[in-house]
């Protein structure tokens, strides 16, 4: 099984589910998949981070993949459902792998509906 879940919402926002160790062995096997999501270009990557159990440096360096892409576009990625282990990983990166690490799904689907919002008052109205 891959280890990633996606979630393609009709907001523009791609949300990956990462579940289980995020090591070399299964970053390899995830990056074709957030390739595909990638290439899709969202509005917005979301790491749902809550089944993740372990973050190497390839977990890191898989997430700063996406951050620099959708950065070129950009556009933003962030994370939520952290737990403090993977917190730890990303303090000690400065966050550098995500703009944003939200504490739930709650606080990061306040967040996206903002987003959404900033988006449709800029659309020019018809």
């Amino acid at each position: 099984m891959t280890p990633m879940l996606i979630d393609r919402r009709k907001d523009g926002t791609t949300v990956l589910i990462l579940i289980g160790r995020l090591d070399a062995e299964t970053c390899t096997d995830l990056e074709p998949h957030l390739d595909a999501a990638l290439a899709e270009k969202p509005k917005v990557i979301a790491f749902d981070l809550k089944r993740v159990e372990y973050i190497s440096s390839a977990g890191v360096r898989l997430i700063l993949k996406a951050r620099n892409y959708m950065a070129r576009l950009g556009r933003r990625v962030v994370a939520a459902n952290a737990s403090p282990q993977v917190k730890r990983v990303f303090a000690a990166v400065q966050n550098l792998a995500v703009d944003q690490l939200f504490d739930n799904d709650a606080d990061l689907d306040a967040y996206l509906a903002l987003l959404q919002a900033d988006d449709s008052a800029a659309e020019p109205e018809r």
